[in-house]
Formats: structure tokens, C-alpha cells, sequence
């Protein structure tokens, strides 16, 4: 054990924090080569990552905390590891601080009065867990940060972090922690580049000894190109050298599996092998010391005295009991799996294949369910982020085991344990959506209707706050705008009392302007934004740190309010300076803001459309689209989406202004994307690609291929009508534009009967948006009349007078 922070004078009580001392990992084991701590060989990949990092260390403030996300495999612990070493090369202790010794450390009594005397670097792996403990220690470090005698530096790392829901508000709940946020939200750790995911491709073989390598450059092969591009698990540095491992002494032609699952299983079985082998050579049970090791991974780690405790139990669920020593398995188990401290157990890692290995050892038993209900019972939380890392890297589905275990856990809980399981999900995984959604119901459902004291009352605003975004990632639109509307009204009620819920309000009012559909509704936006931006604003200046990027934001959110009410000169100068602080951001903390700055360039670039220099404009959809198409590169639905939108807009732009084959391609690597999305989740993404289809009808309509029209638009008519029994309100006015651009082309097929029956339903279709919003849909519904009418006289047919009265009636209201 090392002291981080040695007393200075003999008999001065006062807390201390020590760091467990790292393991030697076990060199010639199957998984040695994938624990960080090994340092196979040499980062690859990760230069500018590394560069952010040290200027981040040599910064100016005193104490600094950095978050640091990635999906797991991503290289977080390595990178980590990599800045330590060069800092303990200048004197600083660095290394990490584990929940044990952080429990441990923030249980002391004046724990806010600690103090370092020498240049630290503390890093905290899975900070989720680790959230309580860390919202009892930051205030005080940013009370006493002025002086700070020497610089601290705290890097978070953990798979997931949203400034909005989950752990990160727990953790950072007070303004001055925040404000030692640099910067001040999650730094996302990107994929690997083409280069790099060969290079270490290449590194992991040659430390097999394997004499096979894959070209170093992309072009050389088509082969490897194609997958090093396209596999979402590509970019992933564990998943190349898991790839790397599966071909070790076979073809290279076997590299690339499809699924993560055949990089992941054979892993497990070669652990799974390695236990089964220590028992015989120990001479007991094969069943109870694999039993025993799948345990210790689902409790995230262990004591050497709980994992004697619990032999007892766990022989009896396995009828298999042992005579001999059980300290002598226990024993055992600590040299296979060691820990960073005496008498610790470290889980099966990479986390993956100790998922793997858990779902081996428990899946098709009988007893699987109450032994993770025990181990819950008896370890608590970690247990449960066991479960919800096994879901994402093992268990996709409602039906897995994994899944099916988590739910066990939850149906006795109480509503504050369920909200702090809703609290430690990803903000969103196709594997866990659904699971935050049902939870989230049910937690809205037993909220106290009659809460009068402002913390309950901002509880059940931030219940319904997590409740609309599940909602709305799910496409269903108007729950979630239901939702929202609720959680602003509780924490206008709390806000009221004690004026504490500021920033949590100024974020209600601008997520529920977001959803607006009809007239009053987006006027209310207006002022909603409004009242966001000035409820930011003192924040901001307060704390600039901290909330810089939610003013940057604030300011893009009036835009879009402005622009949804046609007020487009007005909302150009908020949006000018939400980009304007959205690139200082993104000057300070290169890729942090990236996303940001592409999403409000797009929708400057929408601006100046309307107001503006065109060639400013497309200059700007340019800019939005290649910032985008290195942030896609993770694969991720969200990402794809945004470069999908921005490319949708830089082909609008590209068909008004007269160059339709440039807009084609554009409208079909649209789809492209689109159809992508759709093959992930359906129901999502259904509304989405109906758009992508009918403005690539547009687009060949505009080049005057009206077969090819005539197919997508189908297609797309096919998709609005699947939507609408789903969301008929936000249907209505896609749909019937879409069904205009149908009619054009089956006119142009001559399919005259087809085009009236396509006009008239439009017509239908735009009454009711035209009644919301005259001044969006007006133009529209007038159109699909004057084609209807037109058709009507070319095949001699009296057109239907309470159709057209209705029309005349909506657009002269």
C-alpha cells in the first residue's frame, strides 16, 4: 500500500488517502494480454487523446476534474495509465483510487480538510458507482482549491455520462464542483482511425508471435477495407486484439466476425479452461472453483473473507460439497483473479469476457436466478452494474438471461432504489431502452401527486424528466411531450419555494419549447426559450465553467424557436452567437464540442437559406457534414442520424440551386444511412427513413426520372401509413406532402386515377397541421388542391365540394 499523502508533521491528525497498489498482471494466462496493466506494447492511436490529457494536467487550475467516456474495450484504463507513467516521471504520484479505498477515504471525519503535498493525479475507473462518494468530496476540494499548494488532477473514467440524467448529476450535483470541470462535459474517447485499428491489428500479432500481418494502409486489400470500415466493434482496440487472438494460428481471412459474441466466447472458454485446470491441480471441485469465479466477476470483486462466507451457500445451490479446506479454495481463487490490495479478488477482465464467463457458468441453471438475487442481497450496487455491463456487452434482448436477471432484482425494490437503478443506465442502449423506459413509467406512475416540499417536488420533476427523454428516444412523441410538461410544472412549484432548482428549470423550459408542434405551442416555445436564456444567463457568468456550453446551447435553442414561427431575422443573431461560443469551446477543448458546433452550424446554414448569402450557407452545411463524418465513426445511431439530417439539408440546398446530380448522392448516401438505422430499430426509425425515401423521390423528380420517383415515394407512402397507427398526430402532414410528390409521378406515368385518389387523400391529410400551423402547411394543402382539381378536369370528374370547402375553410381561418 502506498500513502498518497503522508502526514507532514508527527501527532497532525488528519484524513488520508491511499491508493491500493496495482497488480502485476499474470503473464501467461490467457487474458494477459488484454489487461492495461500489461502494456503489451505501445499505445497506438491515441496521440492526440494523450496530448489533451497532459495540457489538461499542465493547466493553470490548481484542481481540475476530467471525465473521460467510452464504451468498454475502448482504451479509457490504458490511456490512463499511460498519462501516470509519464507523470511519475516529473515527480507526481499518480495511480488509482478504487470504490473500496474511496469508501474507505470519504468515511473519514474531515474528509473536506484533506490535503496533497506533492503534484497528483488520482484516476477512478467506473466513477459511476463511485457517485455519492464523489459528491461528498468535490465541494470540499473546490472550497480549499484556491489554496491548493500543489496541482490535483481527477480523471473520471466510465462508460457513460450524460450532463442531464444518470450518475454525472449525482456526482456534480453542487455548482462549485462543477466548476472544477475541465472541461465541463464528458470527453468522449472516439475510435480508433483506419491507420490505428491496423496498427494494432498488427502489434497484437506479432506479440502472439503470429508471423500474419493485414496491410498497413487501406487501399491495398478489399478485403480488410471494407470491415476495418464498416464493423461497429472496428474501432475498438480490445475487440481488434480479441480478433487478433481468434486468428492467432489460422487464416487471416477468419479475422472479422460479425458479431462481438465470436471474439468474446472463445475467451471466456479458454478462462473457463484455466479454472477448470487449477482444480484438478488442486485437486477440487471443478463445478465450485468456476462457480466461485463467475461469482466473484458479478460482485465486481471481492474480499477474501465474503467469498468464504458465501462457499457455504453456494455449495449447497450447487449440491456439490467440498471437505476439504475452503480457505484453501479461497486461496486459490485470490492467486487466479488478484486484486489491488491484500486479501482483494479482482473480476474476470476485459469486462466482456467476464460477462461471458458469468453467462457460461449460470445461463442454463436452474439456481441461476437465485443466486444473483443472493449476490445482490449481499453485495448491493455493484452487483447490478455487473448486470447492466453483461446486457450491454453480452445480453441484447429482453429475453437474455442477463436482462432477465436484472428485472428479478428490481420487482421487490422501492421506488428510491429504482430510481437510482434509472440513475446508473446509459442515457441510451438498444439493449437497455426499453428496460429505462418501463422503469421509468412506473416510477412516474407512483409519484406523489400532492409532493409539497421542493425537494419531492423537483424528484417527481426529474422522474418525468428522465420519463420524456425514454420517451422521446423511442419516437413517441407527444408522451413525451406530456412528460415534460409535468416536470416543468414541478419545478416551477420548487423552484418557487426555495429558488435552488435554477439550472434544472432553465433546462425544463428549453427541452419542453423543443417539442412544439402546433401554433400557440411554438409561440409558447418562444418565450420558454426566452425565459431558459435568461435563467442561464447569471448562471453563466457566475459560473462560467460550468455552464458556458448550456448558455452556447441556450442560444441555439431560441434560434430554433424563432425559426419554427418563421421569425428567421430574428433568430439569426442568437444563432451567430451560439455558434460563435460553440467554436471558442471547441478552440478549448479540441472534439469536446464537435457535435455541438456541427449542430448549430446546420442550422445557421437553414438560416441563412432563408436570409442570408447562399454561398455562406453551403459553405457552413460543408463544414457540418465533415465535422459530422468523423464523429459517425463510432457507429452509433445517434451520430449516424446527425450526419444523415446534415446531409439531408446539403442536398436541399444542392437541388435549389441547380445541381441535381450532386443532390442525388446525396439523397442516396441518406438513405443509405437511413435504412441502416431502420435495420437496428424499426419502430424508431421508421418516420426517418419515410423522409429519406420521399426527398429522394424529389431528387428524381428533379433530374425528371419519374420511375424511379414513382418507386421510392410507394415505398415511402407504405412507411408513413405503418407510422401513423404508431403516432397518427406527427404523421399527418409528412404523409400528406409526401403523397403530393406521389401524385406528380404517377401523373407522369400516366396513372391518372392513382394521382387523384393520392391528391385527395394529401388533402386530407394537411387539414388538420394546416388548422395548427396555417402559415407551415397552408402552402402545402393549397398545392395538393390545385393538383386535385387538376386532375379532376383531365379525367372529366366533378371534384368533391365539402372537400374543397374544407380547404377553403382551414387556409381563410
Amino acid at each position: 500500500m502506498k500513502t498518497l499523502a503522508p502526514d507532514p508533521l508527527p501527532g497532525l491528525r488528519a484524513p488520508h488517502l491511499v491508493l491500493p497498489s496495482q497488480p502485476l498482471p499474470q503473464l501467461g494466462d490467457n487474458l494477459s494480454l488484454f489487461d492495461p496493466l500489461s502494456r503489451s506494447f505501445g499505445l497506438i492511436g491515441r496521440k492526440p487523446e494523450l496530448e489533451a490529457l497532459e495540457r489538461w494536467v499542465n493547466g493553470h487550475a490548481l484542481v481540475s476534474v476530467r471525465v473521460m467516456t467510452g464504451e468498454g474495450g475502448m482504451g479509457k484504463t490504458r490511456l490512463a495509465l499511460e498519462l501516470a507513467d509519464r507523470l511519475k516521471v516529473y515527480g507526481w504520484e499518480a495511480g488509482f483510487l478504487d470504490a473500496q479505498a474511496m469508501d474507505e477515504f470519504v468515511a473519514q471525519a474531515g474528509v473536506e480538510q484533506w490535503r496533497w503535498f506533492r503534484p497528483m493525479l488520482i484516476i477512478i475507473d467506473r466513477a459511476a458507482g463511485q457517485a455519492q462518494a464523489l459528491a461528498r468530496w468535490l465541494p470540499g476540494l473546490a472550497r480549499r482549491a484556491a489554496q491548493a499548494e500543489h496541482p490535483l488532477r481527477l480523471l473520471l473514467l466510465e462508460r457513460h455520462a450524460s450532463t442531464r440524467q444518470g450518475w454525472w448529476p449525482q456526482a456534480l450535483a453542487d455548482d462549485s464542483s462543477r466548476c472544477l470541470l475541465h472541461p465541463p462535459t464528458p470527453v468522449a474517447l472516439r475510435p480508433l482511425g483506419d491507420e490505428a485499428r491496423r496498427g494494432v491489428l498488427n502489434a497484437t500479432l506479432a506479440s502472439l508471435g503470429s508471423p500474419e500481418r493485414v496491410p498497413p494502409m487501406a487501399g491495398q486489400d478489399a478485403f480488410f477495407d471494407r470491415p476495418l470500415e464498416t464493423l461497429r466493434w472496428a474501432g475498438n482496440p480490445l475487440y481488434l486484439m480479441m480478433a487478433a487472438w481468434r486468428v492467432r494460428a489460422v487464416d487471416l481471412r477468419h479475422l472479422f466476425p460479425s458479431a462481438r459474441s465470436e471474439l468474446v466466447i472463445p475467451l471466456a472458454r479458454a478462462e473457463l479452461g484455466r479454472f477448470k485446470q487449477l482444480a484438478r491441480e488442486h485437486r477440487m471441485p471443478e463445478e465450485l472453483l468456476c462457480h466461485m469465479a463467475a461469482l466473484v466477476t458479478l460482485w465486481g470483486g471481492a474480499r477474501a473473507e465474503d467469498v468464504l462466507a458465501a462457499l457455504t451457500a453456494e455449495q449447497a445451490t450447487l449440491r456439490q460439497p467440498y471437505t476439504g479446506s475452503l480457505e484453501a479454495l479461497v486461496q486459490v481463487l485470490g492467486e487466479a483473479m488478484p486484486g489491488a490490495g491484500e486479501g482483494r479478488m479482482a473480476p474476470i477482465q476485459p469486462a466482456a469476457v467476464g460477462a461471458s464467463f458469468i453467462l457460461g457458468m449460470l445461463a442454463r441453471r436452474p439456481y441461476a436466478e437465485n443466486v444473483v438475487l443472493r449476490a445482490w442481497q449481499q453485495q448491493g450496487w455493484p452487483v447490478v452494474d455487473s448486470l447492466i455491463r453483461a446486457v450491454v456487452d453480452c445480453g441484447n434482448g429482453p429475453d437474455k438471461p442477463p436482462m432477465r436477471w436484472l428485472q428479478s432484482i428490481v420487482r421487490p425494490m422501492p421506488a428510491a432504489a429504482r430510481w437510482k437503478l434509472l440513475s446508473r443506465l446509459p442515457a441510451q442502449h438498444e439493449a437497455l431502452d426499453g428496460f429505462a423506459l418501463d422503469l421509468a413509467r412506473e416510477l412516474a406512475h407512483g409519484l406523489d401527486a400532492q409532493a409539497a416540499t421542493p425537494e419531492a417536488q423537483a424528484f417527481n420533476a426529474a422522474v418525468l424528466d428522465q420519463l420524456a427523454r425514454r420517451e422521446e428516444q423511442e419516437g413517441r412523441l407527444s408522451a413525451a411531450r406530456e412528460a415534460r410538461q409535468g416536470a416543468l410544472k414541478w419545478l416551477r412549484l420548487a423552484e418557487g419555494l426555495s429558488g435552488r432548482w435554477r439550472h434544472e428549470l432553465a433546462l425544463a423550459l428549453a427541452h419542453n419549447g423543443i417539442l412544439a408542434t402546433g401554433n400557440d405551442e411554438i409561440q409558447s416555445s418562444i418565450a420558454q426559450a426566452q425565459a431558459s436564456l435568461e435563467l442561464r444567463q447569471p448562471l453563466a457568468s457566475t459560473y462560467p465553467g460550468a455552464y458556458g456550453p448550456e448558455l452556447a446551447m441556450a442560444w441555439n435553442n431560441l434560434a430554433n424557436a424563432l425559426a419554427s414561427a418563421g421569425e428567421y431575422d430574428a433568430a439569426l443573431p442568437p444563432q451567430q452567437t451560439a455558434v460563435t461560443q460553440l467554436r471558442q469551446l471547441e478552440a478549448a477543448y479540441p472534439g469536446v464540442f464537435a457535435g455541438e458546433l456541427a449542430m448549430s452550424l446546420n442550422n445557421l446554414a437553414l438560416l441563412l437559406e432563408e436570409v442570408g448569402p447562399q454561398d455562406t450557407a453551403q459553405s457552413l452545411f460543408e463544414e457540418a457534414v465533415d465535422i459530422q463524418r468523423q464523429l459517425s465513426r463510432n457507429q452509433s445511431d445517434r451520430e449516424l442520424g446527425n450526419l444523415a439530417l446534415f446531409l439531408n439539408n446539403l442536398a436541399n440546398w444542392q437541388a435549389q440551386h441547380q445541381r441535381p446530380e450532386d443532390a442525388l448522392r446525396r439523397a442516396l448516401e441518406v438513405l443509405s444511412l437511413r435504412r441502416a438505422l431502420y435495420a437496428r430499430k424499426p419502430d424508431v426509425h421508421r418516420s426517418s427513413l419515410a423522409m429519406a425515401l420521399s426527398n429522394l423521390g424529389l431528387r428524381h423528380q428533379g433530374l425528371g426520372d419519374h420511375t424511379q420517383a414513382l418507386a421510392v415515394l410507394e415505398e415511402a407512402v407504405q412507411l408513413w401509413q405503418q407510422q401513423s397507427h404508431l403516432n397518427p398526430e406527427a404523421t399527418q402532414s409528412p404523409l400528406g406532402c409526401t403523397l403530393i410528390s406521389l401524385g406528380v409521378s404517377q401523373q407522369k406515368n400516366q396513372a391518372l386515377p392513382a394521382a387523384l385518389a393520392s391528391y385527395r387523400q394529401a388533402i386530407e391529410h394537411l387539414l388538420l397541421p394546416t388548422r395548427r400551423n396555417r402559415k407551415a402547411y397552408a402552402p402545402w394543402l393549397q398545392q395538393a388542391a390545385k393538383h386535385y382539381m387538376q386532375c379532376c378536369e383531365t379525367l372529366r370528374i366533378t371534384p368533391e365540394d365539402a372537400l374543397l370547402e374544407a380547404v377553403v375553410g382551414v387556409v381563410e381561418d
